[in-house]
């Protein structure tokens, strides 16, 4: 602000007025909004974040079926952890139908919203796959690159803790998410 013969104004210079801020999105001063002080800090749209963290949910299943299930010279017998499977399944199909629904409903709220509460069940529902087997997968693994009597025999067993934090921050994203297109579904425009 500047003196200009005895009132404050504006630079006329910088363009700057004090209710704008700079948007490097656009590349210009935009006014502010008072009444939304958090808006700033979060993203505006909230599509990117759910794709973001569906894909990150299906790229832990894609894993875990690696470490867990992909076999090519072993033979395995599984004890504990059929529900794992399943949740693996569920967050990977659940996620594939997510990211493919996801950016044809982007514009008409209700749907988008209702894509997101698709996601989140899956993800819930695969918490709670992985919870009714304690988070443990135990299995007998025969080596069968060897050819006759004698193959070695061990048993593997993983504890899967991890799983409820990997698959549950994406579940909080998809929340807020949801929360954020409710609130915006019936605000005014």
């Amino acid at each position: 602000m500047i003196l200009i013969s005895g009132r404050l104004g504006a630079r006329p210079s910088l363009g700057f007025v004090e209710n704008e801020i700079f948007d490097p999105a656009v590349r210009r001063f935009v006014p502010r909004m008072p009444d939304e002080p958090v808006r700033g800090l979060l993203p505006r749209r909230p599509v990117s974040l759910a794709l973001l963290s569906t894909l990150f949910a299906m790229l832990v299943a894609i894993y875990m079926w690696f470490v867990l299930d992909f076999t090519l010279f072993e033979t395995k017998t599984l004890f504990i952890g059929r529900n794992i499977d399943h949740a693996l399944g569920v967050v990977f199909f659940g996620g594939l139908a997510g990211t493919v629904l996801i950016p044809f409903v982007r514009k008409r709220r209700p749907l988008f919203v209702s894509a997101l509460l698709l996601e989140a069940a899956a993800l819930c529902a695969a918490i709670v796959l992985v919870a009714l087997d304690g988070a443990i997968y135990k299995e007998k693994v025969t080596e069968t690159m060897f050819f006759g009597p004698g193959n070695p025999t061990s048993t593997s067993t993983d504890r899967l803790w991890f799983l409820y934090l990997l698959w549950g921050l994406p579940l909080v994203v998809l929340l807020v998410q949801i929360a954020r297109a409710w609130i915006e579904a019936d605000r005014p425009r």
